[in-house]
């Protein structure tokens, strides 16, 4: 599910966006919205595992 979240967002400036109305701190936001790791990576993320398992998207 995370995975897929995150190829939706596809833009830098989206999933920027998208991670700060999640909670998180812009400067860690803009670390991952703007990473070149892979899907599968940055599913596995902390970040991502704590926002978007809490149903908050």
């Amino acid at each position: 599910m995370r995975m897929i979240r995150w190829k939706e967002w596809k833009k830098v400036k989206t999933k920027y966006k998208n991670l700060i109305k999640l909670g998180i701190s812009k400067g860690k936001a803009w670390e991952w919205a703007n990473t070149r790791k892979a899907y599968w990576c940055i599913a596995k993320s902390p970040i991502l595992h704590r926002e978007i398992d809490t149903g908050q998207t």
